[in-house]
């Protein structure tokens, strides 16, 4: 009669751990017969974990409650493979216990579909919040995103008093490299100049593309003559970007960060004027060189 029923049934010895009946259902789910099961420990058909989780939860549960339902555990078959089932277990006064036991295979694959699938989702959701806050040639930040993480960091460095300094460099003569050698190898010389930025920052500083030919470096804890020391290490990477067997040159203008500002837009837009007025000088002064803002 019981191996009529569509789903395991079996019954074990709380005591002794062993199987007393299991019927062809679940022998036969696990390779076996009903008559190799009977008799065996239950630890040899239960994984480690369900093994774990039967001590130290389902039997101590068991003594008070006397049932358990929609349990999952995972069984082993002959041959070890892993067979994932929901159990309904009854405890009776006899100190045996009734297994109801049902496949649980279909029901895990779509679990493992949909964790797959919710993986799959966040990882698109994070590459969509990445291009939108990337510069599409260059991979830095983008303006928007660049005064983002400003807002964050300022209100960082107002609680800590830790200095900002910013950078903003530009290109010399960018529109006669496109005008003569083609937006393509503009475009590589952008590319080329945002790795050497990138490959100088600290993961808590910030380094976006700010327009054109123009970049921006934040530097976090960092006063004005920590970044006037800072600065060299620019010009020295850019020496590896090659145009036509020359460096390609950039001017920089350096500022510092008034923390005593309540509004971090406001903070960024005047350090960016007196960055921009710095980085004017440089040009003045022959370009290729870092000038420090007055008044910082």
């Amino acid at each position: 009669m019981a191996d009529r029923f569509p789903c395991g049934l079996m019954v074990s010895d709380i005591s002794k751990r062993e199987l007393t009946f299991a019927n062809e259902y679940v022998a036969s789910m696990l390779g076996y017969t009903s008559e190799e099961m009977a008799g065996q420990l239950l630890e040899k058909f239960l994984s480690k974990a369900s093994l774990i989780f039967m001590d130290s939860y389902v039997y101590p549960s068991l003594l008070d409650d006397g049932e358990h339902s929609e349990l999952q555990l995972v069984l082993l078959g002959r041959d070890k493979e892993r067979i994932p089932v929901l159990a309904n277990i009854r405890a009776n006064e006899q100190g045996f216990m009734h297994w109801a036991l049902f496949s649980a295979i279909e029901r895990d694959k779509m679990y493992q579909e949909l964790i797959a699938a919710r993986d799959q989702l966040q990882r698109q959701a994070q590459e969509l919040k990445a291009l939108a806050s990337s510069d599409s040639l260059t991979g830095l930040l983008n303006r928007r995103a660049a005064e983002q993480r400003f807002e964050t960091l300022f209100q960082q460095s107002k609680r800590t008093d830790s200095p900002i300094s910013v950078l903003l460099i530009d290109i010399d003569h960018f529109k006669q490299i496109n005008d003569r050698y083609g937006h393509i190898e503009g475009d590589r010389i952008l590319i080329e100049i945002a790795e050497v930025i990138r490959s100088t920052l600290r993961t808590v500083d910030i380094g976006a593309r700010w327009g054109g030919e123009e970049f921006l470096i934040t530097l976090y804890d960092t006063d004005l003559a920590g970044a006037a020391d800072f600065s060299p290490r620019i010009h020295k990477g850019l020496e590896s970007v090659l145009l036509d067997g020359f460096t390609v040159h950039a001017s920089v203008g350096v500022a510092a960060v008034d923390l005593d500002l309540d509004s971090p837009s406001v903070a960024i837009d005047h350090a960016l004027q007196a960055a921009d007025k710095a980085l004017y000088q440089a040009k003045e002064f022959g370009r290729n060189r870092t000038i420090l803002a007055k008044n910082s």
